[in-house]
């Protein structure tokens, strides 16, 4: 097979591709499933989905029972050179997490590796608890908190991230709203804005959990209130990145949708507005396949409901919504995060790719070596709403390969651009778009895979 660089580039722009493969999507796999969440598992090439619901819409059992408490995981197997879903866990009352959605879910190294999952809600219930689930071991068990009075649990649809031992949470929606099985539709305001939260587990008990609260110091400049949100870390400035979301206003069946990204300084405990703090969507009807402008580069729209993920140095934002009905068909954008320069990632016409969702869960992972690129991510699930009362929700899992090909040079003088050094066995596809800008991030390619899907058959590209 061969394998291909699929970019292009004109005065000052690139355009890359992205290359997905359905990597299992047979009968048995998880139920269809919205709300969930997902974290690394055992290894570094696997991923760990808890909880969920099979449809934030479909309104056929108002009990909440169509709310679940699943734990399942996917991963490589060497033994059998196949990717695999596995439960792991029998849920039984008692011995793990109730039904939820819109939880946090963020695995952490302690003394042994455990994965900890956080508030969410399930209809007439909001969670406040912290469970533990053991990866070695595959077992939950409740979680010892000790400053509980500096939680902001009960929270949904807040996001997290994890560092070393601690997961640190920003954002989400409070118990005020009305209890109802639909919160995205009913959003209150919360007091938190400034503030960061913080989870630490305990090195050698790693069932014992402490509530922390980082004060912002500069208080007069902080995001707006949100939920629906992506926040991950910045090793190199220890700093969390916080994008887009929907924003509380005083009708709460009509947020707005952003896309501003902030950084917020662990050590000097501030935060910067890095882009778009003042550009809000003036409704979500409006923001559909916009692309708005920075300083001359191409940006990605308002999102919400989306996935991120940090590899290489970029901030990788997936799939997501751009409002209530609305699905943008550009579903991967990266940011270099030392230049903060955006680039999207197009799906070439003639593979197949995910469809357009939100709600869908994304970790990074390490791809087998027969796949190419060494890391990727993977994802599962989501929905996407037709109507207020019908929705297409997915049980499908895919990779998508992230692999280093080259650094385009500065835009030449006659504006022809100069190109991009290709590697071995790698051909340029052209594309007519062309935007102005003076610096480039490296270009990047997600190479196609030759593996075999749930549906026993192997595509070779």
């Amino acid at each position: 097979w061969i394998a291909f660089c699929c970019c292009s580039f004109a005065f000052g722009s690139i355009t890359e591709y992205n290359e997905w493969n359905n990597i299992a999507s047979d009968a048995s796999v998880p139920h269809t499933r919205v709300g969930h969440a997902a974290t690394t598992g055992s290894t570094n090439h696997s991923m760990l989905v808890f909880g969920g619901q099979r449809s934030r819409v479909n309104k056929w059992d108002e009990e909440g029972a169509d709310m679940l408490q699943d734990t399942w995981q996917m991963r490589w197997t060497s033994t059998t050179g196949d990717w695999q879903w596995e439960r792991v866990v029998i849920a039984q009352e008692g011995v793990s997490p109730l039904p939820r959605f819109g939880h946090q879910f963020q695995t952490v190294q302690l003394e042994r590796l455990v994965a900890v999952s956080l508030g969410g809600v399930n209809c007439h219930k909001w969670h406040s608890d912290v469970w533990v689930l053991d990866i070695a071991t595959m077992a939950w068990v409740k979680a010892k908190e000790t400053n509980a009075d500096q939680s902001p649990l009960p929270h949904t649809q807040q996001a997290s991230v994890a560092v070393k031992n601690m997961v640190y949470l920003y954002g989400g929606r409070n118990k005020s709203v009305p209890e109802s099985c639909e919160p995205d539709r009913n959003a209150s305001k919360t007091e938190l804005d400034c503030d960061v939260f913080t989870l630490a587990g305990s090195m050698k008990h790693p069932n014992s959990w402490t509530w922390g609260r980082v004060r912002s110091l500069n208080r007069t400049n902080c995001p707006t209130s949100r939920y629906l949100h992506s926040l991950v870390y910045d090793p190199d400035n220890h700093a969390l990145l916080l994008y887009g979301g929907l924003k509380f206003t005083s009708t709460p069946s009509q947020p707005l949708v952003l896309n501003d990204l902030w950084s917020f300084d662990l050590s000097q405990k501030i935060w910067q507005c890095l882009q778009n703090c003042k550009s809000l969507a003036s409704s979500p009807s409006s923001t559909l396949s916009t692309l708005s402008t920075l300083s001359g580069t191409a940006h990605i729209g308002p999102r919400f409901d989306h996935a991120a993920v940090v590899m290489k140095r970029r901030m990788y934002i997936l799939f997501g919504r751009a409002g209530t009905l609305q699905y943008p068909p550009d579903v991967v954008w990266f940011m270099d995060m030392d230049t903060y320069v955006w680039v999207k990632l197009d799906s070439p016409p003639d593979l197949a790719y995910p469809q357009s969702r939100g709600g869908i869960a994304a970790v990074p992972v390490a791809l087998p070596q027969r796949m190419g690129p060494d890391a990727g991510v993977m994802l599962f699930g989501g929905e996407v709403e037709l109507s207020s009362t019908l929705g297409l929700s997915f049980k499908d899992a895919w990779a998508m390969g992230i692999e280093q090909v080259g650094a385009p040079a500065f835009a030449t003088p006659d504006g022809t651009g100069a190109r991009v050094k290709q590697s071995l066995n790698r051909l340029p596809r052209t594309n007519a778009n062309m935007s102005s800008s003076s610096s480039l991030p490296s270009t990047t390619t997600a190479k196609s895979f030759s593996t075999t899907t749930g549906h026993g058959t192997t595509r070779h590209v």
